[in-house]
């Protein structure tokens, strides 16, 4: 505060006309100095403390940035194994199924070549009967 700012408040309050040269002036510009250096004193601390919430901010969240990196390698290792094992079973499924249709074939083949023979047999019967009847 300006010194005629403090007289003319100070004529205005209390009705006393202060000179520039009274002592209480030295006592509000030795005030006024206190405060200006209690403020920088405060500024600093003030700044102080928010630089380091700041770097426990920047902790904080480089370990969250590790916690996420590590849930998300876990979830992924965890898909990939799960991803495996569904298609192991898959395969071994699908091996049991042509495994089943194989034997099946198999099966299939075995007959078709048994009723072939018994055709191919009941053919001859037939043929050597009909050169039996033309021979005789």
């Amino acid at each position: 505060m300006d010194a005629n700012e403090i007289i003319a408040e100070v004529a205005k309050r209390n009705r006393v006309v202060l000179a520039p040269t009274d002592p209480v002036m030295v006592v509000a510009t030795i005030a006024e100095l206190q405060m200006e250096a209690g403020r920088k004193a405060l500024a600093k601390v003030v700044k102080e403390a928010l630089d380091q919430a700041s770097a426990g901010t920047e902790q904080q969240i480089e370990a969250a940035r590790k916690i996420g990196e590590a849930i998300i390698t876990g979830a992924a290792a965890w898909s990939a194994d799960q991803i495996r094992k569904a298609g192991d079973q898959a395969a071994e499924r699908m091996q049991a199924q042509v495994a089943a249709l194989d034997h099946r074939a198999i099966r299939a083949e075995r007959t078709a070549i048994c009723a072939a023979s018994i055709g191919v047999g009941a053919v001859m019967l037939m043929v050597a009967g009909i050169a039996g009847y033309l021979l005789v």
